[in-house]
């Protein structure tokens, strides 16, 4: 009897579907690894590589709050702010630094278990952030 129970019980357990995305699966602290600069300033159109040194963190938090620190030779300041996993490729955050604190700007976004890439729209094109988990 126990053996069948077991087996239901780990059959449930492989069947469970989870989903690709979801504010849980972000949760956690991220250091900035690469930056694509595509059409800003004549880009490369390439990714490079941020210096240990350089690298800013980004953490998330439970529920829907986050925090960027900027690295200690960077000269602007980080931020922090509220977030919100719309879809799968899309999340919205607001940003403390901002005039207006709780307009929400949608960012295009991609995901695996270590590595969080997230775009942010310029006037001369967009520029990815990428990010691996801590």
């Amino acid at each position: 009897m126990y053996r069948v129970l077991l087996i239901v019980l780990l059959v449930a357990f492989v069947s469970c579907k989870k989903d690709k995305a979801n504010q849980d699966s972000l949760i956690g602290k991220w250091k900035l690894t690469e930056v694509y600069q595509g059409y800003a300033m004549g880009g490369c159109f390439c990714w490079y590589q941020v210096p240990t040194a350089n690298a800013d963190v980004l953490e998330f938090y439970f529920p829907g709050k986050y925090k960027l620190t900027k690295s200690l030779l960077s000269s602007s300041t980080g931020c922090s702010g509220n977030y919100r996993v719309l879809n799968d490729t899309t999340i919205a955050m607001t940003y403390d630094c901002q005039s207006d604190p709780t307009r929400e700007f949608n960012h295009k976004y991609s995901m695996s278990f270590n590595e969080f890439i997230i775009d942010y729209q310029g006037i001369e094109g967009v520029i990815r952030y990428k990010y691996r988990r801590m």
